[in-house]
């Protein structure tokens, strides 16, 4: 905490493994198995508080790595997850105009990642060594407003996608 305790920063370390993931070896006819191993290992970063008396914000950022640790299909081994972004981050900031209204804003990030099937590796391309059908990285703000009739009764009013852009957040594939 700094800022005489009105903000808080935060940081986290993590490594996560999932076993027992249901897959298929091409989902050919004999069908999926529980056969799949992946991991997730990654930083997150948090800053949140009273930027002034009133003026309030949190922003956070998270960096990841993914990858297949165990497959039916020996190929996937070692790609990174489908529909999995490396990188996220995230700002809000919200203006507290008297007791009763507040007007705030948010914005939010995801980077690339690419279409496949759910929870195994994501398309790739061995000749080129690339990954295919990526999905495009995207940024969406939104903002909202606050009024409290009383301790019991608030109205929130919220426009999402503010600039009412076309984002996409997975793409997948068929078994063939």
């Amino acid at each position: 905490q700094f800022n005489d305790g009105k903000v808080l920063a935060t940081a986290s370390v993590f490594h996560i493994e999932k076993s027992d993931v249901m897959e298929g070896s091409g989902y050919e006819s004999m069908g999926s198995f529980n056969t799949g191993k992946n991991q997730v290992q990654g930083i997150e970063l948090g800053l949140t508080g009273n930027i002034t008396d009133k003026l309030s914000g949190q922003i956070g950022l998270t960096l990841m790595k993914s990858k297949v640790l165990d497959s039916a299909t020996p190929a996937n081994i070692g790609k990174t997850l489908s529909n999995f972004a490396d990188n996220t981050a995230s700002a809000q900031l919200k203006y507290h105009f008297n007791d009763k209204f507040e007007l705030g804003g948010a914005a939010k990030y995801e980077s690339v990642r690419y279409a496949g099937l759910p929870d195994t590796a994501a398309s790739f391309d061995a000749t080129t060594g690339e990954y295919r059908q990526p999905v495009p990285e995207y940024w969406v703000f939104d903002t909202f407003a606050n009024y409290r009739f009383n301790k019991n009764l608030d109205m929130r009013f919220n426009i999402n996608n503010l600039f009412n852009e076309d984002y996409y957040l997975a793409g997948y594939r068929s078994g063939s």
